[in-house]
């Protein structure tokens, strides 16, 4: 195209927009943007979550002989329980919180803040991540016990067997003892070596008996546990003298067998003491006494008076009992010449 034509076209152009204008047209123009799309206003959620179940105290804070009595020494126990996963689980015993957790996968544990002596009703709620809080769960009563007993008193000798039965000697071959110490307490019995019975107390006072102890001098004292594991410090100590062995080779004159004139003093040694000794002499024909004699040792040695037999065959007996009970006899025969 010419530099003319593109005048004249110009021209032409600029000719038809003024008639436009003129005419009350106007230019054309793009049409106007849509308006944005209105989102929802979000629901709130006001909905609390499930209670959380009955707090269960674990195992290994459920001190004593029994894990499921909630029973315990432990001061600052452990709480297992169930509740909607994502929520934070809160404990309270009565009405104050004494820890939080959260419930992961459904479950929680939560160990408690320090709880005095006594008796709580533990509880737990959940809240979950809008901050709407369940309802309470069932409460779970709990019992802290962290106060150890008194010692029992010192064990007594039921057994005391022998002429004495206040002198803790015996011969009892399954000895018996009396615990006073507090009821529901058990009671655990000592000798030197360690332990020789058990007995959980019915009252405050109750027995245990024993296997046979070893001979000789033992210490007996007795501890007290009570329900919830708190041990008492040990009793004091009973002395007690296991005795099984009686008396043995008592005769010392007339030896086995021996043939001796008359009169005569039959002698022997003390096997315990200076415990008495009874002394009998019978025939060898008919077994009549002839002469009987309670001596009393002295020194280590006993002898009875003159006995004058007449000639002939005979037994002579010698009796002892010991402090504990227990009863040696020695008889030798022997011969009275003229």
């Amino acid at each position: 195209m010419s530099s003319k034509d593109a005048a004249r076209l110009g021209s032409a152009l600029a000719a038809i927009g003024l008639i436009a204008v003129a005419a009350g047209c106007m230019p054309l123009k793009s049409p106007p943007p849509a308006p944005p799309t209105s989102q929802p206003a979000p629901i709130p959620d006001t909905v609390a979550p499930g209670a959380p179940s009955t707090p269960d105290l674990v195992d290994a804070s459920d001190s004593g002989d029994s894990d499921v009595d909630d029973l315990t020494n432990d001061a600052t126990p452990t709480f297992i329980g169930t509740a909607p996963a994502g929520t934070t689980v809160r404990l309270f015993a009565g009405a104050t919180q004494v820890g939080s957790g959260p419930a992961i996968g459904g479950t929680y544990s939560i160990t408690s803040a320090v709880l005095s002596d006594g008796v709580h009703t533990v509880t737990a709620t959940a809240t979950d991540a809008a901050g709407n809080t369940s309802a309470a769960s069932a409460g779970l009563d709990v019992t802290i016990d962290t106060t150890a007993p008194l010692p029992p008193a010192v064990p007594d000798l039921v057994d005391d067997t022998g002429e004495s039965s206040f002198d803790d000697i015996t011969n009892a071959l399954s000895p018996t003892f009396e615990l006073s110490a507090e009821p529901g307490s058990l009671v655990r019995l000592f000798d030197d070596v360690g332990l020789i019975g058990s007995v959980t107390m019915a009252g405050a006072i109750d027995f245990i008996t024993t296997s046979q102890q070893s001979l000789g001098f033992a210490a007996i004292s007795a501890t007290a546990t009570d329900a919830a594991g708190n041990a008492s410090h040990t009793s004091g100590t009973l002395l007690v003298h296991f005795d099984y062995v009686a008396p043995v080779d008592l005769i010392g004159f007339p030896s086995e067998g021996q043939a001796i004139p008359s009169p005569l003093v039959v002698s022997g040694s003390d096997g315990e003491n200076g415990r008495p000794v009874r002394v009998t002499i019978t025939t060898a024909l008919d077994g009549a006494v002839v002469f009987s004699e309670v001596v009393l040792p002295s020194g280590g040695v006993w002898s009875t008076d003159e006995a004058n037999l007449a000639s002939g065959g005979y037994f002579v007996e010698a009796v002892q009992t010991d402090l504990a009970g227990n009863t040696g006899t020695d008889v030798h025969t022997f011969t009275v010449s003229g």
